[in-house]
């Protein structure tokens, strides 16, 4: 089960950067930071949820964030997408880029 008083304290961190008027690069290179440790302090489930909180409210349109959140949610030892695996979504691991161009 994830703390949620370091959950609380992290984003709190990024709401207070960002309402600093941090640029977009800072927040994403300081919630990369935070996921590094909330993975090695509470496991992947806290990481992935500042992730989805960094990727949802502090910069959803941003391509390294977006980045970020897939990097966090895809693990590569999970192996679940192969270089060359066409999904039923039509998703391909090897053509996906952050910013939709191939």
């Amino acid at each position: 089960m994830p703390n949620y008083f370091l959950l609380t304290t992290l984003l709190c961190s990024l709401f207070f950067l960002k309402g600093q008027g941090q640029s977009t690069d800072f927040l994403v290179e300081h919630l990369h930071r935070q996921i590094e440790k909330a993975q090695q302090m509470q496991g992947q489930e806290l990481a992935w949820k500042l992730a989805c909180f960094g990727r949802r409210y502090l910069a959803p349109d941003d391509a390294a964030m977006q980045r970020l959140y897939y990097e966090t949610y895809y693990l590569p030892e999970l192996n679940i997408y192969e270089e060359e695996e066409e999904l039923e979504n039509g998703f391909n691991a090897a053509d996906w880029s952050p910013n939709g161009k191939h």
